[in-house]
């Protein structure tokens, strides 16, 4: 099975640092021409005071003790208060969180706010930066450094997990959890990250297409069974429906997915919205709201012709594994910068698989940078605003761009691997 060199881990740290500085150079100019605040390029809302006194008044909270400026670390702020409801899934903004994650913030919610804040913060980074420590084990610490700082702490994908507070951010070490674990084909450890992961976001339960296509087929119900008694087990304790509100729960996860067009462009990195902006972009507004309201066609397209790679031989399994990290988004309908955070995970299995001396064989010069530029779309720190987006009013992300690049780069790179190990078999 092909590897990567040693050279890898560089290649994409100097990719990912090019992209980040050419995307920092516009969002000054940016800034510049159109008279705004410059990190106001770069961040999802500059001022959260109006949203946080609004989330603030559901429960009768003094604001101000909330807000850390004029910022509010607003994903935080609303499962704080959406769990100490009775229900939470009756509440009003549409509450898309499994009960495993409300138990969680039940439980943050007897601390002081700003410490439960503080402690949620700093598991998130933990869980953001572990899996690149434990991968870049045996380079020189200044490349460790170098990795853990390019590849994790200053991505795009981390900045916006921290800056919204989002859960999303526990998801990089069990995503890589679940990669080491395929790899050593430990099948238990493998099932078990993709039920943890599972509770926090529903849509890594995707990870278990690639159990099926490695013919672990017993596991893949288990991950299954393992997330659903998780959720059933933790439901009594966040509602006092118990587990006849489950429909309740399933109902605000999916009508979370069905937006308006406006609504389904703002920051959508998933395939489908990031077509849907690229169309809007170059003035086929028709084509994007098409996509925008029928977003299932796209993705069962995508995923007819992408999914059956993972059932490729020729295609070395760390790299089917990257493949499948890749479809928790490129199969959703929306998504957002944050969740672009498996990226973080698959530079540490693409940095762990590096440094496997066992390894005689590597893929190609050209495959490794093809593979590079893919991750490094997604790690670079990219301005929220795409050119002209915020002026016509409507909220668009770099990073949505870059995502749908990345969606077609990512199988490309795949199917390339396979017809030249095919090639050079025969």
């Amino acid at each position: 099975m092909p590897g990567l060199r040693k050279s890898f881990p560089l290649d994409l740290a100097g990719l990912t640092v090019a992209i980040s500085a050419v995307a920092v150079i516009y969002g000054g100019f940016r800034a510049f021409y159109f008279q705004v605040g410059f990190l106001e390029s770069f961040s999802y809302y500059s001022d959260e005071r109006p949203f946080n006194t609004i989330v603030n008044q559901w429960i009768g909270r003094d604001p101000s003790e909330t807000l850390v400026g004029i910022h509010a670390f607003g994903d935080y702020l609303l499962l704080n208060v959406w769990a100490q409801f009775p229900n939470p899934w009756e509440q009003p903004g549409g509450v898309n969180y499994l009960p495993p994650v409300v138990l969680l913030f039940k439980i943050l919610g007897y601390l002081p706010y700003g410490l439960g804040l503080t402690l949620f913060l700093i598991a998130l980074a933990v869980c953001i930066l572990l899996p690149m420590v434990i991968a870049s084990r045996g380079f020189p610490i200044t490349q460790r450094l170098l990795f853990v700082t390019t590849l994790a702490v200053l991505t795009g994908p981390a900045i916006a997990t921290l800056d919204r507070a989002n859960n999303q951010g526990f998801l990089p070490i069990l995503l890589f959890g679940f990669g080491i674990a395929v790899l050593k084909e430990r099948w238990g450890w493998a099932a078990v990250c993709i039920a943890l992961a599972a509770c926090i976001k529903i849509y890594p339960i995707l990870l278990i297409l690639l159990l099926l296509a490695l013919r672990k087929f017993s596991w893949a119900g288990v991950s299954v069974l393992l997330s659903a008694g998780v959720v059933l087990l933790t439901m009594p304790m966040t509602s006092n429906a118990g587990i006849s509100g489950i429909p309740d729960v399933l109902e605000g996860v999916l009508d979370f997915q069905e937006k308006s067009v406006n609504q389904f462009l703002e920051y959508n990195t998933s395939l489908s919205g990031g077509l849907a902006n690229a169309l809007m972009f170059i003035g086929l507004d028709s084509a994007a709201s098409w996509i925008a309201l029928n977003a299932i066609v796209i993705i069962g397209i995508y995923a007819l012709v992408v999914v059956p790679l993972l059932w490729i031989g020729a295609i070395p399994v760390w790299l089917r594994v990257i493949l499948t990290l890749s479809l928790t988004t490129a199969l959703m309908p929306i998504t957002y910068p944050y969740a672009l955070n498996w990226a973080i995970a698959a530079a540490a299995i693409a940095v762990w698989v590096s440094r496997q001396d066992s390894v005689q064989t590597f893929l190609s010069q050209r495959h490794s940078m093809l593979l590079a530029l893919s991750l490094a779309l997604l790690l670079a720190v990219l301005p929220v605003l795409i050119p002209g987006s915020a002026e016509a009013s409507r909220a668009a992300g770099a990073a949505s761009l870059a995502s749908l690049a990345t969606a077609i780069l990512l199988p490309v790179t795949a199917f390339a691997v396979s017809r030249h190990r095919l090639r050079v078999v025969a």
